[in-house]
């Protein structure tokens, strides 16, 4: 045999025993002390940066299995992968805080972090954008300039707006920053020479209407926090073209800045429809030069939007309460205070949905003078007009353009020239059915000329247009839910639903007012509904196989499904050419919801 062959094959040998071994040690090891020959390594799992200032950024580390004799390195480096800054600090609890301080000449852009634990080999990377001292420096000149042109300071701003993110803010009562700007908040603004971008700039330049001009060349990181605000909110919401859900968003967010919490017990706090509320607002008050004047309208368009939200059984308590509001004649309330009849005339007169407080007084005004006319008919014997349905909201622009039948017009085509997102559009499908619910005053509009086609229903609403189809509103029902509002305007919906089984929450006293409905959930409400009043289902087939998605359509719903398909009631996919999907999670919307509701009341009749 070969000299090298045979010392390969001694080799291979040796090592299968050495190994064999190892092995047999390994485990015995592990049977007699398994806790004594685990390492865990530690590691970074985090590197976050949670402030960035002028020459400086704050980086929160955590790691996990590391002692407290460690320490963390933090690194801070460029684009091309080059060192800007180190710093170190001790580990404690697996956290840590490291204030790296950044050279002067440091441009502002996105940098790399990179923090290692001194006993691990592991590292942690994450990203941070710097605002460098030259943009800084930059962005407070601009806001210190005076006598020179909004344009300047707009060209400043432009350049260095990043710097927005380095003013220190205030922080709540736990330590968190209540609201913070950034150079994203600057690029959200629009631009243009009448845009909000040169209306901030423009903002800034004047001290905010003088208001801040007395700390104009003094105003630094540290001091010009309310100032900077004041100065964005105010241009933001002067923007021209910002949406409805925008306003909202942005009232919310800066509910801080104009004295509103929407936790509080104040009209504001107990808004349940922000984005009616920021229409509200905008009609009121169209533009505004200062956060004073702005929160001045916030506060009647809140106790708008609690008329609007309101239950028409307490709308005269609401009104009166909030009297130095809207300045409606003490005398007429306190005789619909004395006689109840006339006050139910006048509060189905009166609940509609408003945008301002001259509509308020108006209406307020019409509806006292109808129902008092109606009240003195009854009395008389003289009879009258009648009234509405109890309970259903209608408002009073919408209403008198549906009532109108002069010359015997037909009163669909009325209601096809108000609104303006049904016919003709890709809801055209739903028009039909949109057109009867709205002639009958069981599903309505908005004060703006819209249906709102594509919007998901809570399941609130989802109550009203149910117990508005039955006309089976009960004023002496009571709700066991704890999340329903006595006072709300929804109430009496929950609650009469309650009472006729259909509203039944979730099991755990919540009923979940302001949860969007699914259709499989419409849909099972609806049958309970149909059944409710005689409407013979049972005899249709409960199969439901015909849909591709039947497996996902949920146990407790699958009667309800089949038996109002097969019933030939339209509940087919939400454009309304799937037939053979059902998609039952899917949040119903206002015109899913409308086709359904109309072939349950048209059967009804």
């Amino acid at each position: 045999m070969n000299g090298n062959k045979m010392i390969r094959l001694i080799a291979v040998a040796v090592c299968a025993f050495m190994l064999i071994q190892c092995t047999a040690i390994g485990a015995l090891a592990a049977d007699i002390a398994p806790e004594a020959v685990v390492y865990v390594r530690p590691e970074v799992t985090s590197v976050v940066a949670n402030q960035v200032g002028n020459n400086y950024v704050y980086v929160d580390i955590v790691t996990e299995n590391s002692d407290n004799d460690q320490t963390v390195m933090v690194y801070m480096l460029d684009a091309a992968g080059e060192l800007v800054t180190v710093g170190y600090a001790p580990v404690g609890s697996n956290k840590a805080e490291v204030k790296l301080g950044a050279p002067d000449d440091a441009d502002t852009g996105t940098y790399t972090l990179v923090a290692a634990l001194n006993k691990a080999a592991d590292v942690f990377k994450s990203e941070v954008f710097y605002i460098g001292v030259e943009d800084v420096n930059g962005f407070f000149e601009a806001i210190n300039l005076t006598d020179v042109e909004a344009s300047v300071v707009k060209e400043k701003f432009d350049a260095t707006y990043n710097a927005l993110s380095v003013i220190e803010c205030s922080e709540d009562e736990e330590g968190n920053v209540i609201l913070k700007l950034t150079g994203e908040d600057y690029e959200a603004l629009t631009d243009g020479e009448n845009g909000a971008k040169a209306l901030f700039a423009e903002l800034i330049l004047n001290g905010v209407n003088g208001g801040y001009s007395a700390g104009k060349g003094s105003y630094t990181a540290e001091n010009s926090e309310d100032f900077v605000k004041d100065a964005y909110l105010i241009a933001a919401y002067n923007a021209d073209g910002i949406s409805d859900k925008a306003m909202a968003e942005l009232l919310y967010r800066f509910e801080s800045v104009i004295g509103f919490d929407a936790d509080d017990e104040s009209l504001y706090g107990k808004i349940q429809n922000t984005d009616t509320l920021a229409k509200v607002v905008k009609t009121i008050a169209p533009t505004v030069a200062s956060v004073d004047e702005l929160a001045v309208a916030m506060e009647k368009a809140a106790a708008v939007q609690i008329v609007n939200e309101t239950h028409w059984l307490n709308l005269v308590d609401v009104v009166k309460a909030n009297n130095d509001i809207f300045q409606v004649d003490e005398d007429e309330i306190e005789k619909l205070e004395d006689t109840k009849k006339l006050r139910k005339l006048f509060c189905e007169e009166f609940q509609g949905t408003y945008y301002s407080i001259d509509e308020i007084q108006e209406a307020w005004e019409d509806a006292y003078k109808a129902a008092k006319k109606e009240y003195d008919n009854t009395k008389t014997g003289s009879g009258g007009s009648g009234s509405s349905i109890g309970g259903v909201v209608k408002t009073s622009e919408v209403s008198t353009q549906l009532s109108q039948d002069e010359n015997n017009k037909d009163p669909n085509v009325e209601i096809k020239d108000y609104y303006t997102d049904v016919a003709g559009t890709q809801y055209d499908w739903a028009s039909d059915a949109i057109l009867n619910l709205s002639k009958n005053k069981i599903l309505l509009g908005y004060g703006d000329k819209t249906f709102g086609p594509e919007k998901s229903v809570t399941r609130a609403e989802f109550m009203k247009m149910i117990i508005n189809v039955l006309g089976m509103a009960d004023v002496t029902a009571t709700c066991s839910f704890t999340d329903v509002d006595p006072n709300a305007w929804y109430y009496i919906y929950v609650a009469s639903a309650e009472k006729l089984g259909l509203a039944q929450g979730y099991g755990n006293g919540i009923f979940g007012v302001n949860d969007t409905v699914t259709r499989q959930d419409a849909v099972t409400v609806l049958y309970r509904a149909a059944k409710l009043k005689g409407l013979s289902l049972d005899k249709f087939t409960a199969s439901v196989s015909l849909f591709k998605d039947s497996n996902e359509i949920a146990p407790y719903a699958v009667e309800a499904v089949g038996a109002l398909y097969h019933a030939g009631v339209y509940i087919g996919a939400t454009n309304h050419k799937q037939m053979d999907k059902f998609e039952p999670t899917v949040d119903a919307s206002r015109a899913y919801l409308a086709v359904i509701l109309d072939q349950i009341y048209r059967y009804m009749k």
